[in-house]
Formats: C-alpha cells, sequence, structure tokens
C-alpha cells in the first residue's frame, strides 16, 4: 500500500501542482471514508463511558495541547503561501486563501479528534495510550458479526 501511495504521489509530483490537487481531491474523502466506515463498523465495540474520567481528570487544556501535534501536519498554508506572489492579482486572493485553509484544517482536526476518541471509547485510556497506532489497533480490533 506505501508503495501504491508513493508511486501516486511520484506521478502526481512530476506532473505538477495541479495534478497534487487532484490527488488531494481524491484521497482526501477516501480518507474520510475510511475513517467513518471505521465509526460505523466500530459502534458496538464503542463505550462512551471510557471517555469521561479522561475529560474529568485532565481538564480541557491538557487534552487541547496534546492536539497541536496533530495541527502541525496542516503544511498546505505553507505551500499556498508559496503560490500566492505567482497570481496575477494576488491582493483578490485573501478570502479564497483564508478559506482554502481553514476549512481543510478544521475538517482534519476533527477527524483526527474523532479517531481519537473512538480509540479511546474502544480501549480505555490506559491501552490507546501505550499502543503506537490506537487507531490501527482499532481497526484491527474489530471483527464482523
Amino acid at each position: 500500500m506505501s508503495a501504491l501511495m508513493v508511486g501516486a504521489m511520484m506521478y502526481a509530483n512530476g506532473k505538477g501542482v495541479g495534478a497534487i490537487a487532484r490527488f488531494s481531491m481524491t484521497a482526501g474523502p477516501l480518507l474520510l471514508a475510511g475513517v467513518v466506515a471505521t465509526l460505523l463498523l466500530n459502534l458496538q465495540n464503542l463505550h462512551v463511558s471510557l471517555l469521561l474520567p479522561v475529560y474529568y481528570d485532565s481538564g480541557s487544556m491538557p487534552i487541547l495541547k496534546g492536539s497541536l501535534t496533530n495541527a502541525s501536519f496542516l503544511g498546505e498554508s505553507i505551500l499556498i503561501m508559496m503560490l500566492t506572489p505567482f497570481l496575477a492579482k494576488p491582493e483578490t486572493a485573501r478570502k479564497p486563501v483564508l478559506l482554502a485553509i481553514g476549512l481543510p484544517s478544521l475538517l482534519a482536526i476533527a477527524t483526527a479528534a474523532m479517531a481519537a476518541a473512538m480509540a479511546v471509547a474502544t480501549f480505555g485510556v490506559e491501552i490507546a495510550s501505550s499502543v503506537y497506532f490506537p487507531y490501527s489497533s482499532m481497526v484491527r480490533f474489530n471483527e464482523p458479526q
């Protein structure tokens, strides 16, 4: 799977920025569909009561500070800022650029938060925090019935 993704990105990189954008438009909804499908298939294993002690014991600030690591992957703003000077009218690009950065960033943060909450609601805090990839473990934990 990794070789297939690397091959697709090498091809898109060779074809230019437009091909990278089209690849992202294809891969993004597929990734979101995978997360939603995992949620739907894992509903019988979710225990919402496992989420409550985490928030009660630690409060909201440690949870928000922990989410900053995931926010560092939102590097599309750098790419857009690098391309802005090449526009015919860069001054008119402010609103579209902010929307292009803000909406996908909010969607990515919401998806990461949902995946983390699903892992904690499935395994509990102790197991979810000790596993290297809790979301992947949660997908493997899911058994068809």
